[in-house]
């Protein structure tokens, strides 16, 4: 009997991956195979109603020179719409139905709710699904699962990012494989045959957003860097700009600092070291899934802890003071803003 594969989810670069690679997979490379017939939902003129009568009409057609055939339902824009009636339910009638020895199917889309009796009944029926949701950074798993897709991106490359660029993508970049993908290529082209990839690299090379700006600004007061805090600054403050969402994101850096040694003992670390929480026991993990450790790559939960034991809780106390007193100066409008956030800056390099 033939197979039916499902991939939905989320995450459209992904989705859209795995179905190339397997339809590429069940019906060879040549697009003008006998064996592969494609059904395109890509227009936007294009009616779910308009495409079943062609899908199930395709399905029930047996191979023509060709011993085997592949029917890609590809791009259907929501499959939620297999849970209506007319279209949608013959659709799902013949994805649930035996299917002949040699004919194959994929759809893909978005929307399919594994909780609903549609998608139950395509589970039941032996339909192989597979799901690609787009990572949210409160997610438990967030930063393993962006590591993971970093990896899988550079796998064909024999390149190696070091932590602190694998650290820089994840915060900058976010949770758009798109965007990753994007970012992994520049990188490969632009680091030519040296096999690692450095933080440096990803500075000169990716794409300065306000998100890895902002990054690379934050961290450069936090460690203390007065020189490289104020270059960045040109790049974030303008005239007109409003220095409050640069004294916020400072604060809520100072104020995660501020939370990391309480939960450094939550999971047994009495002192960060690089290795600290690479292999932490399972039973922790599942005891504490809030920690924010467990949220941070290793590498930046190490660091960021290696931060907090050196600054203590009384400088954090100090800087989070002083950022409330430039918010407060700030609110008030007395003084000029590119000042107030200069002389902030030298305050909190200060050790």
């Amino acid at each position: 009997m033939g197979n039916v594969y499902i991939i939905s989810g989320s995450d459209d670069f992904s989705r859209k991956k795995r179905a190339r690679e397997l339809a590429l997979q069940l019906g060879g490379s040549d697009p003008d195979d006998p064996g592969v017939e494609i059904i395109s939902a890509d227009s936007d003129t294009v009616k779910p109603e308009q495409l079943a009568v062609p899908f199930v009409e395709s399905v029930q057609t047996p191979p023509f020179l060709s011993p085997r055939k592949l029917v890609w339902l590809k791009n259907f824009p929501d499959l939620e719409l297999l849970s209506k009636s007319g279209p949608g339910e013959m659709i799902l009638t013949t994805l649930c139905a035996p299917l002949p020895d040699e004919v194959d199917i994929i759809l893909d889309g978005p929307g399919l709710d594994l909780r609903k009796s549609y998608a139950k009944a395509l589970k039941s029926s032996g339909v192989k699904i597979e799901m690609f949701q787009t990572p949210q950074s409160g997610d438990k798993n967030y930063a393993e699962s962006r590591r993971q897709t970093l990896e899988s991106l550079l796998a064909s490359s024999g390149k190696h990012l070091d932590n602190q660029a694998m650290q820089y993508l994840l915060e900058t970049v976010g949770g758009s494989s798109a965007n990753l993908a994007n970012e992994v290529e520049k990188l490969i082209l632009y680091t030519g045959d040296a096999p690692l990839i450095t933080l440096a690299d990803c500075e000169a090379i990716t794409s300065r957003t306000p998100e890895a700006v902002g990054w690379e600004f934050t961290s450069a007061v936090t460690e203390g860097q007065a020189s490289r805090a104020l270059k960045l600054l040109d790049l974030l403050f303008t005239k007109d700009s409003d220095i409050i969402p640069l004294l916020a994101s400072l604060s809520n850096e100072y104020q995660r600092y501020s939370k990391l040694i309480p939960a450094m003992r939550e999971l047994g670390v009495t002192h960060a070291t690089p290795r600290s929480f690479d292999n932490l026991p399972a039973d922790v993990k599942s005891r504490f899934p809030d920690n924010p450790l467990l949220k941070c790559h290793p590498f930046r939960a190490y660091k960021m802890c290696e931060a907090a034991q050196k600054l203590g809780g009384h400088k954090i106390a100090e800087k989070l003071a002083a950022i409330r007193n430039a918010s407060c100066a700030a609110v008030s409008g007395s003084g000029d803003a590119r000042i107030l956030i200069e002389q902030l800056i030298l305050k909190l390099c200060r050790n």
